[in-house]
Parts: C-alpha cells; sequence; structure tokens
C-alpha cells in the first residue's frame, strides 16, 4: 500500500463566514443570504465561545460552549431537528484558553481537547456517551499554549493537534487512541493568535492556516 508524503502547511487567513441558502421566506440578511429566525438555548453561565461535534455518537451534531474564566464547558446534545436538550457542565482544568474537538481515539464520538495556559499542557476528554466524559488525561504543549486545532496533519488517519504558543507553533501527533507524542516545533519565532484547519491544496492532507499575531 502507497503511503502518501507527510506534508505541513501554513497561511495567513483573514475571517470568513459562508452560509448556505434558505427559502425567501426566512428573515434576510444584506447580503443576500437567508437564515432562519435564531432559537436560543441556556447554558447556565456567559459563553466565551463555541464549537460543533458528535458527542455522543448518534449521528447527530452536538454542541460545545465554554467560559475560560470559570474553567467549565457546557455539552447540548443536539436533537437533530435543530434543537438541543439541557445543556451537561463539565469542569475543565484551571485557567484554559482554547478548546479543538476531534475523534481523538477513532470511537466516533467526537473528544475534546483543551489548552492550558498556567499548565503548559493540552488536556483530552475522551467522549464515552451520552454526553459524558472520562477524567482527562494531560500531555505537554511544548510552551503557554494558546490557540488549539485538531487534524490530520500527517496523513496517517489519526487526528493530531496543533497549537499555538508564545514563539511559533508546534504539533502533538495522534496515536489513534487517545494520546499524543511529544510536541514537535515546525514554525518558529512568530506568535499566532488563531489556528484553522483544511485540505487547502486538495492532496487529501490537513494543511494549517493561521493568524499572525505580529501583523
Amino acid at each position: 500500500m502507497k503511503t502518501r508524503p507527510s506534508k505541513w502547511g501554513a497561511a495567513i487567513l483573514g475571517l470568513m463566514l459562508i452560509a448556505a441558502p434558505l427559502p425567501p421566506a426566512a428573515a434576510r440578511n444584506p447580503t443576500g443570504l437567508s437564515f432562519a429566525k435564531p432559537q436560543k438555548f441556556p447554558v447556565g453561565f456567559d459563553v466565551f465561545s463555541i464549537a460543533a461535534g458528535d458527542f455522543d455518537g448518534d449521528g447527530r451534531l452536538d454542541l460545545v460552549a465554554w467560559n475560560f474564566s470559570k474553567a467549565k464547558a457546557a455539552i447540548l446534545i443536539g436533537v437533530g431537528d435543530g434543537t438541543f436538550q439541557a445543556p451537561l457542565t463539565l469542569a475543565l482544568d484551571g485557567n484554559p484558553s482554547s478548546i479543538a474537538v476531534g475523534d481523538f481515539n477513532l470511537d466516533g464520538r467526537s473528544d475534546l481537547a483543551v489548552a492550558n495556559r498556567d499548565a503548559q499542557t493540552i488536556s483530552i476528554f475522551l467522549a464515552v456517551g451520552g454526553g459524558a466524559f472520562a477524567p482527562a488525561a494531560s500531555f505537554p504543549a511544548g510552551g503557554s499554549p494558546g490557540a488549539l486545532a485538531a487534524g490530520d496533519f500527517d496523513g496517517d488517519g489519526k487526528p493530531d493537534l496543533a497549537v499555538a504558543v508564545p514563539d511559533g507553533v508546534v504539533l502533538l501527533l495522534g496515536d489513534g487512541a487517545g494520546a499524543f507524542a511529544a510536541p514537535a516545533r515546525f514554525a518558529a519565532g512568530e506568535s499566532y493568535n488563531a489556528l484553522a484547519v483544511g485540505d487547502f491544496d486538495g492532496d487529501g492532507i490537513a494543511d494549517l492556516a493561521a493568524v499572525s499575531a505580529d501583523g
């Protein structure tokens, strides 16, 4: 079997939002794209950011919303019709800075990676079903972590992690069982405050886009 070569890519991007058109009856924004009327789902605390994943493995998207100052996250299990069950609270480690979603143990359920700024570690919360997670396992981040992103950067079919640290970006290669290798630095000498993953050159291997904090 032919193995694809390892490839790590980086680019500098701005912010772009793409939305699919909805029927004309929906409320329209100035761009001409259409959105249904928004629904609100309480989580019990102020939300800093949000991400989607299938945390219970039922094929329907769920949400995780978090507040870093309170060191906790809310898991909202999706019903499949655009609504969500009451939130489940997940306690995070002290002073988390970002969260990434990926199926790190390849069991069909989305897991969580949390960057811990003070401890300089990445905590991995493996989903066990029903919106619950196993106790976290921690791995060195290679510096004080900021932005965090998940993707298969070496093309082996196992999710890896990219972590922005004060002087560059490091990669933690995943073993497909929920553990990660020691961080390997591949971009140094510059600070990045946001990361995004995509196959930007169409070769089947995840690339990395980074927003430079230095301009």
